[in-house]
């Protein structure tokens, strides 16, 4: 009896080494079965393109909730790789500004890159340059922000949307692009965040909460809650034209995935060597799990395994902003030439002075008290304060490593 017991633990221990040890094979998305979904998601940005080519003076804005969409694809593709993905969609449904933010980083941040599409040749995009635009050519805009460590993305796409379409944001506006509800479109399947962004939309209370806290009811639909004469009031509104364009993520996974070969384009420098950070990243992951003898699955990514990848891609971005020679705000097309352009430009520059969404990277010395690249001194990688004592523990792990590495 004693010699089964010792083999049953001798068995079980070498399985156990064997789902670490072993790596896990290639996996390929592929989208969802679900052609309802799809359908829907398709009409939704048809009918919003077709309707905005009428409003002149009117310009786009996609909201995308980066790490949800990443989810739903099962993290398959990384952040540069969704970014790419977005501004291809973009090219195709020809929507000139799109929002990306990222959850975690270890402060706030902002950048922003230009992608030109010639209409002979898709296969060359140009980002960060001040070229005049043509005929010939399409430019969008992609904005990323990260939240940081004391907010959610959530937090700050309901509080950045509200702001572009407050008073205080259009008030100022030296151009005639003006932004509404309707000009506006997010891509996420947060109930919570849809919730949110539907009562800034048609404010039922008087404030509204953009902390997230444990609620109760769970599993609860909202719409259980209002009154019938306040529902046939809600339904009236979601078919007037003032509301923004709301997609769910499977179905816009989906777009993405099914994007034609026209609307192909290569990656650029910078692309390309943050894409080979954060696989790097990845990888070294990979390795501390390991050593700690854990499983490592990618299509189950750790919330501390996010903030990882976030921030690395956030400190290599700040890098090139600091080798350039002007600032990024700098980097805008005249007046006259292209209001969409000066409009997004604007944007970066309020993101900059008074949103709290620098595009500088410094940290401060220890011992000699000024301002030092981060290059030249180890900086940990930062987690939110929900994380529970096990992902705080293995992202300690991680630093540890690192700095011994160093």
């Amino acid at each position: 009896m004693v010699n089964f017991y010792r083999c049953t633990i001798f068995l079980h221990s070498c399985l156990s080494l064997w789902f670490v040890a072993v790596p896990l094979p290639s996996c390929s998305f592929q989208p969802t079965k679900n052609h309802k979904t799809t359908k829907k998601a398709v009409d939704r940005f048809t009918r919003w393109t077709n309707e905005h080519q009428d409003r002149p003076g009117k310009t786009r804005l996609l909201w995308i909730d980066g790490n949800n969409v990443r989810g739903v694809g099962k993290f398959e593709w990384n952040a540069v790789e969704l970014q790419q993905r977005v501004a291809r969609f973009c090219h195709k449904y020809k929507i000139p500004n799109a929002i990306v933010v990222w959850d975690h980083g270890n402060d706030k941040f902002s950048y922003s890159a230009r992608y030109c599409f010639s209409e002979s040749d898709t296969t060359s995009p140009v980002t960060l340059v001040a070229d005049i635009d043509d005929d010939s050519k399409f430019c969008v805009n992609l904005l990323i922000l990260f939240s940081g460590l004391r907010q959610r993305a959530d937090d700050v796409i309901v509080r950045e949307s509200n702001h572009l379409i407050a008073s205080t944001f259009q008030d100022n506006s030296i151009m005639d692009t003006k932004l509404d509800w309707a000009s506006l479109a997010f891509v996420t399947n947060d109930r919570e965040l849809n919730y949110k962004l539907r009562q800034q939309v048609n404010p039922t209370p008087n404030s509204i909460r953009l902390s997230r806290r444990k609620r109760r009811d769970d599993g609860r639909k909202y719409d259980y809650n209002i009154d019938p004469a306040k529902n046939c009031v809600t339904e009236k509104n979601q078919k007037s034209p003032t509301n923004p364009l709301f997609c769910d993520s499977t179905g816009f996974v989906n777009l993405l995935c099914e994007l034609p070969g026209e609307y192909d384009m290569g990656m650029s420098t910078i692309d390309t060597e943050a894409s080979e950070l954060i696989n790097e990243a990845k990888s070294s992951i990979r390795s501390c799990s390991q050593s700690r003898r854990r499983g490592y699955n990618p299509r189950r990514e750790k919330t501390w395994e996010r903030c990882v990848q976030a921030e690395t891609l956030r400190r290599f971005l700040g890098k090139i902003l600091r080798s350039e020679d002007k600032p990024l705000s700098d980097v805008e097309l005249p007046l006259e030439l292209n209001e969409n352009a000066t409009f997004i430009a604007k944007f970066i520059r309020e993101l900059e002075s008074s949103r709290g969404f620098p595009n500088t990277l410094q940290a401060i010395g220890a011992n000699k008290g000024h301002a030092v690249s981060l290059v030249e001194q180890f900086t940990p990688y930062l987690g939110p304060t929900r994380l529970d004592r096990h992902q705080r523990r293995s992202l300690d792990c991680y630093n540890t490593l690192l700095r011994k590495e160093e």
